[in-house]
């Protein structure tokens, strides 16, 4: 299934375009480090060019969840303030990480204590970047 698949409220307002193509953007830009960084390693008198470049950026050890670390697993882009609440926010760069599907759940559209220890500090951090206050919800 795809992004579009899912409805993406903002204010009441489905965006789903316009976060598929957010998203889009934000996972090309991290294919490219993720490559990038893969190249970085390249030895032509190791590896054969054509097998090298022939591998998905996903499976480069590259990525990995914001909130737990963890590697090699499914990951999807997350709102460190989550949109329902801060809205303003659900198209700003600095308000996406890389998240499991575990943090992600656990995280769902909690804010300040109740999101817990692990996922707490990226939400203050945040925060007093943009100078919102952090609700309790």
């Amino acid at each position: 299934m795809s992004r579009l698949d899912y409805p993406f409220y903002v204010n009441g307002i489905d965006e789903r375009v316009k976060w598929h193509k957010f998203a889009k953007s934000i996972w090309s830009d991290l294919y490219s480090c993720a490559m990038w960084n893969h190249w970085s390693y390249y030895d032509k008198r190791v590896h054969i060019f054509e097998e090298y470049g022939d591998v998905n950026p996903k499976s480069l050890g590259f990525f990995s969840c914001a909130y737990c670390g963890a590697t090699g697993v499914d990951l999807d882009l997350e709102h460190i303030l989550p949109r329902k609440h801060y809205p303003e926010l659900a198209f700003d760069v600095d308000n996406i990480v890389t998240a499991c599907k575990c943090c992600n759940k656990e995280k769902s559209n909690k804010v300040g204590e109740s999101v817990g220890k692990k996922i707490l500090p990226f939400q203050k951090k945040l925060a007093k970047k943009k100078e919102k206050e952090l609700l309790e919800v």
